[in-house]
């Protein structure tokens, strides 16, 4: 397998809308017991990682943009540094979005 090079971005938080079915979900949910959801679908600054068919993956998010930004540089140093399998398996990501095609 070939590995693609990808290219990695930092995006600001990524603003969500407020999920009227999770919010009944939870109303209901008996008060003993169960996990509860976040009623939005708000996410903070994120690491993206863009292949060059032009599909993109979160690698993470985190909770400031200087945090992104460093893990961002430390993501692609890995990149560079291990095997396409081993940064797969670290970071969560299908062989399939690195694979060219």
């Amino acid at each position: 397998m070939t590995a693609a090079n990808l290219q990695f971005e930092v995006t600001d938080a990524i603003k969500g809308s407020f999920s009227l079915s999770t919010y009944f979900r939870d109303k209901f949910r008996p008060k003993f017991g169960g996990g509860f959801e976040s009623y939005s679908s708000a996410r903070g600054p994120s690491v993206l990682a863009k292949n060059p068919r032009g599909e993109e993956c979160v690698i993470e998010v985190t909770k400031t943009v200087e945090e992104a930004q460093q893990r961002a540089a430390a993501i692609e140093e890995d990149y560079r540094r291990l095997s396409t399998e081993d940064w797969c398996s670290k970071y969560r990501v299908p062989a399939s979005f690195i694979a060219e095609r």
